[in-house]
């Protein structure tokens, strides 16, 4: 409206020569007329405005300029409250001319606060020329220029004008469309003209991956696709989606031109990932996919975040640590860390080389020197013990392949080595008959305790080496148990003869228990074959004449 009103305030000059309007008589100051203290009105900021009275008999006359309140409409006149300090009124009436008049014309820079002004109109000069103008355009909400000065037509396209004698110059503007230029001549009778302009708009169609935001000239249109009408140029086009490299696009269109542009399929942002560990050589996976030990680079890592698995086996020390890393652009990323530390792997170091010469394991759990450790089971424990809390539990369960009990994952490394030492020691040929005592006082008897060694058997699962499945075989041989103890005998031998057929004179004697008990169950075939397999080890072995004598015996 703002605009609307500026430029008819500005045309109205131009166009004073060519179109009758208002004209003004007189204006100034009434000395007499108290309205405007007596009845006072204020402005937006609470200040006492003046009151202008214009006297007319002309009807249906607007007011613009900053009036205050409601206008008045008395008999012959207009009673208008306008702010102190206003030095203008415009007055506007259909089919007319804008009249602006300007205080200083008349002697009155501005008006004064509480004082009533009298403006007075010429009669005579308040009828139209006879020359109107009817100009309609589409669309409706189209410029107008009209020799020079800007117009707006009203809600149904329609712009109605007084204009003299003559040529004119006509425009129509419109956003979206071709404008027009015509040469109005008035001079015969009133008249009416159609301007109808043509549409320039492109249609511009973009297309993207679903997840895809979409801006067309930095303005945001959505994801996915969009279609609209623009004006003819150039546009830049960019399609933007998480974890994907951006896309541009600048796209020149003409005049009504149909465009469909589709965007090919985003670039996924990936990224290189160094790994440092330390130690070094500690076994990398991403995402549960191997790359080798560090230092390791893994390449084209997809954006996002990633599980990172360092795994440290070294000097007995086994560890499994987990880690997140996220990939948020395409610079390579260098990550580093401390899986173990020096001392952490020179104590492993120390406690493994102890573990294989004092116990005499190598890292599978097999003896280096027969099925016997040293022969002081107390110092040997006793040694374990102190060093077995400084360590980490995994390394009695990788180095001496130590179980993990099922259902009981709290038990301390110590106790699974006391375990696996009280299986060694449970064997009946031990030549030392001493108890010793474990961590929390007990004393154990090897020689003496099956069931208990039993237990233990059980309670290790599928972990055993062939020794101690010989071990559970001779327990279950003390008890008697017959059915079990040949049960247990077949299991040491199949994984024992699985990489050298035993040869120790321990074989030889548990190969003669087993056909013995064989015997006792009457299953006389195969008992035989297992005294073939005692006697040719025992020949060799056996140095007590009287005991050599007593198993062939037995084997006859």
């Amino acid at each position: 409206m703002r605009h609307v009103l500026l430029s008819i305030l500005l045309t109205c000059c131009a166009l004073a020569a060519h179109a009758q309007g208002f004209r003004v008589k007189s204006c100034k100051a009434s000395d007499t007329d108290l309205m405007a203290s007596v009845v006072p009105h204020v402005d937006a900021q609470g200040r006492p405005c003046a009151m202008v009275k214009v006297v007319t008999k002309v009807q249906g006359i607007k007011f613009g300029g900053g009036v205050v309140g409601r206008v008045e409409n008395r008999s012959g006149e207009y009673w208008a409250y306008m702010p102190a300090g206003t030095q203008e009124l415009v007055l506007t009436r259909p089919d007319y001319l804008p009249l602006v008049v300007r205080f200083a014309d008349f002697g009155i820079m501005e008006l004064e606060p509480k004082l009533t002004y009298s403006l007075v109109l010429k009669d005579e000069a308040l009828q139209p020329e006879k020359f109107g103008v009817m100009i309609v355009v589409s669309p409706k909400d189209a410029d107008i220029r009209v020799d020079g000065f800007d117009f707006k037509a009203d809600s149904f396209g329609r712009l109605k004008l007084l204009l003299s004698k003559g040529d004119h110059a006509v425009t129509v503007s419109a956003y979206g469309f071709a404008p027009q230029s015509r040469t109005l001549t008035t001079g015969r009778e009133s008249q009416s003209i159609n301007i109808l302009l043509e549409s320039i708009l492109a249609d511009l169609t973009v297309v993207a991956s679903a997840e895809a935001a979409l801006t067309v000239n930095g303005e945001n249109r959505g994801k996915g696709r969009w279609q609209g009408e623009v004006m003819p140029g150039q546009y830049v086009v960019t399609a933007e989606a998480e974890g994907y490299l951006p896309a541009q696009e600048t796209i020149d269109l003409e005049e009504k031109e149909t465009r469909v542009f589709e965007f090919p399929e985003l670039t996924r942002i990936k990224a290189r990932v160094d790994v440092q560990t330390q130690p070094a050589g500690c076994t990398v996976a991403l995402d549960g996919h191997p790359y080798g030990r560090t230092p390791v680079s893994i390449p084209q890592v997809d954006f996002g975040k990633h599980e990172l698995t360092v795994e440290v086996d070294s000097n007995g020390l086994r560890r499994v640590c987990e880690y997140e890393i996220e990939v948020a652009d395409t610079v390579s990323q260098q990550v580093s860390y401390e899986v173990a530390t020096e001392a952490e792997l020179a104590l492993h170091g120390r406690a493994l080389e102890w573990f294989r010469q004092g116990v005499q394991l190598d890292v599978k759990g097999e003896s280096a020197k027969g099925y016997f450790p040293p022969r002081d089971p107390q110092a040997l424990y006793d040694s374990i013990v102190a060093i077995a809390d400084s360590l980490s539990p995994s390394f009695f369960q990788h180095q001496l392949y130590l179980p993990q009990y099922e259902g009981n994952a709290d038990i301390a490394a110590w106790q699974c080595v006391g375990d696996r030492l009280f299986l060694y020691y449970t064997y009946l040929d031990v030549e030392a008959d001493e108890p010793i005592r474990m961590k929390n006082g007990t004393r154990y008897s090897f020689v003496h305790q099956p069931f208990k060694a039993l237990k233990v058997a059980r309670r290790m699962g599928k972990e055993l080496t062939h020794h101690e499945l010989a071990y559970v075989a001779m327990s279950y041989n003390a008890l008697k148990q017959d059915e079990n103890s040949v049960e247990w005998f077949r299991k040491w031998w199949e994984k024992a003869a699985a990489t050298e057929e035993p040869s120790d004179h321990a074989s030889g004697r548990m190969c003669f228990f087993c056909a013995e008990a064989l015997k006792r169950l009457g299953v006389t075939d195969e008992a035989r074959t297992w005294y073939e397999r005692a006697l040719p080890i025992l020949e060799k072995t056996e140095k007590n004449a009287a005991k050599l004598k007593q198993y062939r015996q037995a084997a006859k």
